[in-house]
């Protein structure tokens, strides 16, 4: 009985947890769409003294969700800097598109030819803002980020010491750090296809809420985020752990379309 009771306090801070990140996640990257709140600090791709060029942005103000304070105390601004792939040396771009460095910065990576179009763009902030690819990928990092700054920047935030930030350990494919952050887009994502798709993925999806089907509504996640899950990387417990996560979203969209 303590083990389920356990769970289910688990269960439930997790879906509070999940719905504060997705609303402020999505609160930012609004702003980077239309550009408010943030200030732009140079107003020309620069070459600064490592020799790599930069476009640098600043949040002036964090946008708070409603009852998402407690969620981001310490995380007061956001730095934004987009990276010339023609000046970097270490051409991060071929292994990644963003990161988020110690030093509390969004580092994005774009191609070569990405680039370009950015330079032509007029506004390179709104322009990652609005590739899908992109959102997903400033989801992922600004949930490390917000678990950042809630843990008063510890740099372990899960199990597996230095193995959880190796990708070829398991530590890392299985930490809860990963496992969140993988979610995030996701839950997002699904969210957003239930209420605005009105294509195959939006009907699936809502044709699974209204005949109470979570098998159908699971399997279609899996199918769909296959490759954002690492399904063939991950262990068999943190699969569970997915399922789990997409029950509870399951359910409380349940709700939301019986309210």
């Amino acid at each position: 009985m303590n083990l389920l009771r356990e769970y289910i306090r688990e269960l439930l801070t997790e879906r509070k947890s999940d719905s504060q990140y997705v609303d402020l996640i999505d609160a930012i990257i609004s702003n980077m769409k239309s550009g408010s709140n943030f200030a732009d600090v140079g107003s020309e791709f620069g070459v600064d003294g490592s020799g790599m060029v930069y476009k640098v942005y600043e949040m002036k103000e964090m946008p708070l969700p409603e009852e998402g304070t407690d969620l981001i105390d310490g995380f007061k601004e956001l730095f934004v800097t987009i990276i010339n792939p023609n000046k970097d040396p270490k051409s991060r771009y071929l292994k990644k598109r963003a990161e988020i460095t110690p030093d509390n910065e969004l580092q994005i990576f774009p191609t070569p030819p990405v680039f370009e179009k950015v330079q032509k763009s007029g506004n390179a902030l709104s322009y990652f803002a609005n590739d899908p690819q992109v959102i997903s990928i400033l989801e992922h990092e600004l949930t490390h980020q917000i678990n950042k700054a809630r843990s008063g920047d510890k740099k372990y935030r899960a199990a597996g010491g230095d193995d959880q930030f190796d990708i070829s350990k398991q530590a890392y494919e299985d930490s809860t750090e990963e496992v969140q952050a993988r979610l995030i887009p996701i839950i997002s994502s699904t969210r957003k296809a239930i209420r605005d798709d009105r294509g195959h993925t939006g009907d699936k999806l809502r044709s699974a809420i209204e005949n109470d089907d979570f098998r159908d509504f699971q399997k279609y996640l899996f199918d769909l985020n296959y490759q954002p899950l690492r399904l063939s990387k991950v262990s068999e417990k943190t699969k569970k752990r997915y399922v789990k996560r997409f029950y509870s979203l399951f359910q409380e969209l349940k709700d939301e379309a019986s309210a």
